[in-house]
């Protein structure tokens, strides 16, 4: 495990834990924190990637230090034939993702990116109910994903942190290529950085919206589809699905009969068994490296999002309010 802060703390948890694997050692320059969960998950502490290639027999790794230093790491790992696993987003910018994916081909390595929330329960129910037509053609998607502000002292905007995850949602969960058509943001005073934005975008005939915001004093992590034949609100949190059947009102013989097919919704909760996404995503990394299958959130699909975010982002700079 290499880079062990607010994220990678977690991951090291999961696979010290994990029957399929041994974490034999967590890399960070933070001595105090290294060695801090290096002692709690029966890890070797380790400052350096160089020490980490110097120990041998590593057949797998995962990505969770600062942006910025992905592409240094990952291409270290990749050049000496191990498969990698980066977080969300791949890079910091698109020639730096390219370059990781490019190399990672030409050596024949594994590389994975951490999209967590498509290994959420809901959203892959969902994903499945749209699938199957269950809501017929889909008209719009809306994902909400708002808090206060993050209590880790941030390094970036709330588009790339934020916001890459809900565009890639998108394209996961109504199968095509979403294009942005217009997105406007701004930071409150107390930020150095964006801080809110609303994006739109549009996928084939579907259009779509996110918001996001360090702004909010509640945690909301949300998403609506609206189709022909239902409408569904995923709860990413306590991972539950509301679907909600069409009614025709059109026929409705008086108000009274009107009121009584809208005043009580056929609404139908779909309870997954609720799971660690971030276990989820790191299982199916583990078993791609032990069967030789691509992964599930291949370096395409991590580049395609970082892409939708920058966009989001040029555009939220060029409309902004401050």
């Amino acid at each position: 495990m290499v880079g062990v802060g607010s994220i990678g703390r977690h991951h090291a948890r999961i696979l010290s834990s994990s029957p399929l694997s041994n974490l034999v050692a967590v890399v960070d320059g933070n001595e105090p924190v290294g060695r801090s969960v290096a002692a709690a998950t029966g890890a070797t502490y380790l400052p350096s990637v160089d020490e980490l290639l110097e120990l041998g027999g590593v057949e797998a790794a995962t990505i969770a230090v600062t942006t910025e230093a992905h592409e240094a790491v990952a291409s270290q790992l990749i050049e000496a034939g191990i498969p990698v696993l980066i977080e969300k987003p791949i890079a910091p910018d698109v020639a730096s993702a390219r370059r990781m994916i490019s190399l990672a081909e030409t050596k024949g390595v594994l590389l994975a990116v951490g999209h967590i929330e498509r290994f959420n329960p809901a959203i892959r129910l969902a994903r499945s109910l749209v699938r199957e037509g269950a809501l017929g053609q889909i008209i719009s998607l809306t994902s909400r994903r708002l808090g206060p502000v993050p209590p880790t002292r941030q390094t970036t905007d709330v588009v790339i942190d934020l916001a890459v995850h809900d565009l890639d949602l998108v394209a996961y969960l109504l199968g095509g290529t979403p294009r942005i058509v217009h997105a406007k943001g701004g930071k409150t005073a107390r930020s150095r950085y964006e801080d809110w934005a609303d994006i739109t975008l549009v996928d084939d005939e579907a259009s779509c919206f996110v918001q996001v915001s360090w702004t909010v004093p509640i945690k909301i992590r949300r998403i609506e589809i609206t189709g022909t034949e239902g409408y569904i609100e995923v709860h990413n949190i306590n991972q539950t699905v509301d679907f909600f059947e069409a009614i025709d009102w059109r026929d409705a013989g008086d108000f009274n009969e009107f009121v009584e097919r809208f005043g009580e919704p056929r609404k139908k909760r779909y309870s997954v068994e609720p799971e660690e996404p971030l276990k989820l995503e790191l299982d199916s990394f583990l078993s791609s490296v032990l069967t030789g299958d691509p992964p599930e959130v291949p370096g395409s699909v991590g580049l395609a999002a970082l892409e939708l975010a920058l966009e989001a982002r040029d555009r939220v700079r060029a409309n902004g309010v401050d």
